[in-house]
């Protein structure tokens, strides 16, 4: 996979999960992403989920409830 192809894959993938964004600012973030090791939409995923909320655990209360 050329690093263009990557580029695009991860782009692609982040644009879908992240529609807010813009192309350009979602392709400075796959360019400092860029690892031509890894799959680009499981790194656009991963990047994703960087950002939303964890989930509390189960059993356990905040201290609002």
């Amino acid at each position: 996979m050329t690093r263009d192809e990557w580029l695009d894959q991860f782009s692609d993938e982040l644009l879908k999960l992240r529609q807010h964004l813009t192309a350009k600012f979602v392709r400075t973030i796959a360019l400092q992403r860029y690892d031509d090791k890894k799959d680009p939409r499981l790194m656009a995923r991963q990047y994703d989920a960087s950002f939303r909320p964890k989930a509390a655990a189960a059993g356990k209360r905040s201290k609002w409830s």
